[in-house]
């Protein structure tokens, strides 16, 4: 896996590779350090940005899929549930009666469509699996064809658990460019607390390119990795510091006071 340069303490704000999206990143990173997401095993560490084996691939797996609309925190434990259970590989999933299993995941929420979501993936892990030696050995696009999969938890597939570089888009991703990087034309996106696009938005979205945070998933996406390194654990990190951000400081309701932005957020500017 290739490895990202950590950002330095001087300022690249006048260098021509610091765009917008490496100077949030490093701004983000020398305010909070490394994360060391994926969690395995509920453990955060260094050692979890390294190479996985086929067991923490599929813990990944499934947590991409149980994190939907829920905390990780519910994650976990629908995580220790199914370890408790032995329930620890595709085979195990395909074996485990549905009912069955949307009882152990139910800490995750939505326990019986994600029931069935794991069983999809699981069957679709299985069928690959000594057919072929590629990695990773679902692509993207086999990825969507299964029901329940969309582009976030199978970007989160690929970047977290086969060090592919896809940059993963969220809601909280999308909550903080509503409120750095505002709309032009001030559309909020429903997003409570957002302020309305001014003229340093507008300055910035045409001097960077910046597309609109109402924007599709690809285009966001596209905007990160034209601005970035394609660096998997470079990805891994920018979204754990995002994920950071959004539950510290940049929740639903901001608290903008002891936020690493706050100097130069467009919140904060119409705010003042």
């Amino acid at each position: 896996m290739t490895g990202f340069t950590a950002p330095r303490k001087k300022s690249h704000a006048n260098s021509p590779v610091c765009t917008p999206a490496r100077q949030l990143f490093e701004t983000l990173f020398e305010s909070f350090g490394p994360q060391y997401w994926w969690p395995i095993g509920g453990r955060y560490e260094p050692a979890n940005t390294q190479a996985r084996n086929s067991q923490q691939q599929w813990e990944i797996m499934m947590g991409a899929v149980l994190t939907q609309n829920t905390a990780w925190s519910n994650v976990e434990k629908a995580l220790c549930n199914l370890k408790e259970a032995g329930v620890v590989c595709p085979q195990d999933v395909l074996a485990c009666p549905e009912t069955e299993l949307a009882s152990i995941i139910r800490p995750s929420g939505y326990y019986n469509q994600k029931a069935k979501k794991l069983k999809l993936l699981a069957a679709a892990a299985v069928a690959i699996q000594g057919s072929q030696n590629a990695n990773p050995p679902l692509s993207r696009d086999q990825l969507l064809g299964i029901w329940g999969i969309g582009p976030e938890t199978a970007d989160s597939i690929l970047l977290y658990a086969w060090q592919q570089p896809f940059f993963v888009i969220d809601a909280y991703t999308r909550r903080i460019l509503h409120r750095y990087f505002p709309a032009s034309d001030g559309r909020t996106g429903g997003l409570r607390g957002t302020p309305p696009g001014d003229l340093r938005g507008d300055r910035l979205r045409a001097k960077h390119d910046l597309p609109d945070p109402t924007a599709t998933y690809e285009t966001l996406q596209q905007w990160f990795q034209s601005q970035l390194p394609a660096e998997p654990q470079l990805y891994q990190e920018y979204h754990a510091l995002i994920v950071r951000l959004a539950t510290s400081h940049c929740r639903r309701r901001p608290d903008c006071s002891a936020c690493p932005l706050a100097a130069s957020c467009a919140m904060q500017y119409n705010e003042a």
